[in-house]
């Protein structure tokens, strides 16, 4: 009798509907620096929050195919590719809810990007970025507790560094 990870019931009662991951939190030159890539390559990646899927494509691979068992999860992704074919830079921060910008604003722009969120829109109150179960947990850090322990020039100074 082999070892069963997950039962199919298991996998049955998963609710695929919610979104779980709305950002990744490894560093994606760790992935792109062990997968060794070339031009030749055709690349299966878990979508998970697209992340990483999205930032194996810098290292130029012949085409990636990004999978997950949660249409959440590749709505996630889908949201994020077309907002960068679609979107300024700013209005992409906007989306990501990396913007101080008015809500009505970010609204609309979700607004265009209409199947899986129409019947999700109040899943972006917060932007994508902050929409996944996990992500959640963060806000009240992000916004409250961060700033009292670390300054922003500070937190400029370190995403400014090279690692």
């Amino acid at each position: 009798m082999g070892t069963d990870y997950m039962a199919q019931s298991e996998i049955r009662s998963l609710d695929f509907s919610i979104i779980r991951y709305s950002k990744v939190w490894e560093d994606h030159r760790t992935l792109a620096n062990a997968l060794e890539l070339t031009e030749e390559d055709i690349v299966i990646s878990i979508t998970s929050a697209g992340d990483n899927t999205l930032n194996l494509l810098l290292a130029g691979p012949k085409k990636i195919v990004a999978v997950d068992l949660s249409p959440a999860q590749n709505a996630v992704l889908e949201l994020k590719i077309a907002a960068i074919k679609n979107l300024t830079y700013d209005d992409y921060l906007l989306i990501l809810g990396e913007s101080e910008d008015v809500e009505k604003k970010r609204l609309s722009i979700y607004q265009t990007i209409k199947a899986y969120w129409d019947s999700h829109s109040n899943t972006l109150e917060d932007g994508i970025s902050w929409c996944g179960r996990l992500d959640k947990f963060f806000i009240p850090y992000h916004k409250d507790g961060l700033p009292t322990v670390v300054s922003p020039e500070a937190v400029d100074r370190f995403c400014a560094a090279e690692t």
